[in-house]
C-alpha cells in the first residue's frame, strides 16, 4: 500500500509540472517584475567611420564652355531677323502702301530715283585662313578656409587726366605709368596641433608690385593704358593724320581723340561685319531709307537695312542711321523722320539719327524743280531733327561743305550737331562739326569695293548713354 502511495504521489507531481508545457504557458518572467536583476534596455548610438576626402576626391569645377560651331552662329544670326510688319504710308496720289512694295522700280529706274547709286568696284581678296586656337590645361587650386581673418589695407593708385583736345568730350583716366602700388593681401598659415585640431595664425606680408612703362617705339602705335598714341621718327603725333588709309586725329599731347567710322547702304552689298570690326572700324552710320527724286516721291525703306544693322551690332560696331531726304515741304520731312523712328524700332542704336540734305544732280529731280529756298531747307532740317529729338533719340544733319556755307542758314541750326561731307586731305570748313566724311572711295576689310569713309570726333557711345538719348538702359 504504501509502495503504490508513493508512485501515485510521484505521478501526480509529474502532471502539475507537465501541464504548463502542455498548455503553451511557460515564459520567461516579465521584464521589471520584482525579483527580476536584468539590466534594463539601452539603446546604443553607432557612427560610421569618419572618411578624409582628399582635394583629388573633391568635385572640380569645369574651366570649359560649349563653343557653337560657326554654323550654328549663323544659323542663331540669320532667325534673330525681325519680321517685317507692314506701316501704313501713302503715295503721291493718296494710295495706300506699305514698306514692302512702296517702291518696285527697274535697275534704271532705281538709278535714277536715288542718286546714291554708286556702280560696285570690286577687289580682289585672297582666302582667309582661320588660326587654330588652344585652351591652356586647367590648373587645380587648392582651397582652404581661413579660421581668422584681417581686413587688409588698400592704397589707392595715382590717376591722370590726358591732355584736353577739343574734338572729343569725354576724358579718359589712366594709372600713372611707373608708379607703384601696395599690396597688402593677408598671408595666413596653417599647423596641425597635437590633438588634431586645425589652428590659424596670420601674418601680414605686403606686396609691392612697380610697373614698368615699355619704351615708345620709334614708329607706329603705341599703347599706355586706356591712352593710345602714334609715333614717327621717335615723336608722338598731333592733328590729323592719315594711317593706312584711315584719318585719326590727335590731341596736342598726342593722345588719339577720334574714332574710325564708315557708312554703307544697299549699294555696298553684303557686308562682312566682323572683318569690319576686325580691321580697325569703331562705327558705322546705316542708311534706313530715301525718299525717290522723280516725281512720285515714295519713302523706300533701304532693303540692306536691316542685315545690316544686325550684323554690325552683333560685331560689336556702334550704330547710327540716316536717310536721304527729297522732302518739298515742311510736312514730308516730318513724315520722313516718323518712317525713321518706326523702321529702328527693335534696334540698338548708339550713334545719331542723321537728316541726309544734299543736291541731286538731275535737273528734273523734285527739289530740283519746287523753288526751295536756303530757309526752307532749313526748315525741313529743324523739322526733321526736332521730331527726332521729341521721340527721345539723338539727332545730326549730314550735308557737304557747300551746302552748308551756301544753301543752308548754319545760324539756324546751331542747336544740332554736324556730319560734314568734305572729300580732301585738310578740310577748310571753318564752322563746327563732329563727324566728318574724308572721302568716298575708302576700302576697308568685310567690304566690297569702295566705301565712304569717316572720322568721329565726339563719343556718341558715351554721349548718347550718359544722356539719356536712343532709349539705351
Amino acid at each position: 500500500m504504501k509502495t503504490t502511495a508513493r508512485i501515485l504521489s510521484a505521478l501526480i507531481c509529474l502532471c502539475m509540472l507537465a501541464a504548463p508545457l502542455l498548455d503553451g504557458r511557460m515564459r520567461p518572467p516579465a521584464r521589471g517584475a520584482e525579483g527580476n536583476t536584468a539590466e534594463p534596455f539601452t539603446q546604443v548610438e553607432t557612427r560610421p567611420p569618419e572618411t578624409t576626402l582628399s582635394e583629388d576626391d573633391l568635385p572640380q569645377e569645369s574651366s570649359s564652355k560649349y563653343n557653337p560651331p560657326e554654323e550654328e552662329m549663323t544659323e542663331v544670326l540669320a532667325a534673330r531677323e525681325p519680321e517685317e510688319t507692314p506701316s501704313a504710308y501713302a503715295d503721291r496720289k493718296g494710295n495706300a502702301i506699305t514698306d514692302g512694295d512702296q517702291y518696285r522700280a527697274t535697275p534704271e529706274e532705281q538709278v535714277r530715283e536715288d542718286p546714291q547709286y554708286r556702280p560696285a568696284v570690286p577687289s580682289a581678296k585672297g582666302p582667309t585662313t582661320k588660326a587654330p586656337t588652344s585652351k591652356a590645361p586647367a590648373t587645380k587650386v587648392a582651397m582652404t578656409k581661413p579660421v581668422t581673418t584681417t581686413k587688409p589695407s588698400t592704397t589707392k593708385a595715382a590717376t591722370i587726366q590726358p591732355p584736353s583736345t577739343k574734338p572729343f568730350t569725354t576724358a579718359l583716366t589712366t594709372v600713372v605709368p611707373g608708379t607703384t602700388a601696395e599690396i597688402s593681401p593677408e598671408g595666413t598659415s596653417y599647423s596641425e596641433t597635437s590633438t588634431g585640431a586645425t589652428a590659424a595664425s596670420t601674418t601680414k606680408a605686403p606686396i609691392t608690385t612697380t610697373t614698368t612703362k615699355a619704351p615708345t617705339p620709334a614708329n607706329g602705335w603705341y599703347q599706355d593704358g586706356a591712352l593710345r598714341y602714334y609715333y614717327v621718327n621717335g615723336k608722338a603725333q598731333t592733328g590729323y593724320q592719315s594711317i593706312g588709309g584711315k584719318k585719326y586725329f590727335f590731341g596736342p599731347g598726342g593722345v588719339l581723340s577720334s574714332k574710325v567710322g564708315i557708312d554703307v547702304s544697299k549699294w555696298n552689298g553684303a557686308v562682312d561685319w566682323k572683318k569690319v570690326k576686325a580691321s580697325g572700324v569703331d562705327f558705322v552710320m546705316i542708311r534706313v531709307g530715301y525718299r525717290g527724286y522723280g516725281t512720285g516721291g515714295n519713302i523706300v525703306l533701304d532693303e540692306y537695312f536691316k542685315q545690316n544693322i544686325l550684323g554690325a551690332t552683333d560685331a560689336g560696331l556702334d550704330c547710327g542711321v540716316y536717310f536721304y531726304t527729297q522732302a518739298i515741304s515742311i510736312k514730308e520731312a516730318r513724315e520722313e523722320a516718323e518712317f525713321v523712328l518706326k523702321a529702328i524700332q527693335g534696334f540698338r542704336l548708339t550713334y545719331p539719327i542723321a537728316f541726309d540734305i544734299e543736291h541731286v544732280p538731275e535737273a528734273s529731280a523734285r527739289t530740283n524743280t519746287s523753288g526751295l529756298t536756303k530757309k526752307l531747307r532749313t526748315d525741313f532740317c529743324i523739322e526733321f531733327c526736332n521730331t527726332v529729338k521729341n521721340a527721345g533719340y539723338f539727332p545730326t544733319i549730314y550735308a557737304n561743305k557747300y551746302w552748308l556755307e551756301t544753301a543752308l542758314d548754319t545760324t539756324r541750326l546751331g542747336g544740332f550737331d554736324t556730319w560734314l561731307a568734305h572729300y580732301a586731305n585738310q578740310t577748310t570748313y571753318k564752322g563746327s562739326f563732329q563727324m566728318w566724311q574724308y572721302t568716298e572711295t575708302g576700302t576697308t576689310n568685310g567690304v566690297s569695293g569702295y566705301v565712304d569713309l569717316n572720322i568721329g570726333l565726339k563719343d556718341y557711345a558715351v554721349f548718347i548713354r550718359q544722356n539719356g538719348y536712343n532709349k539705351l538702359k
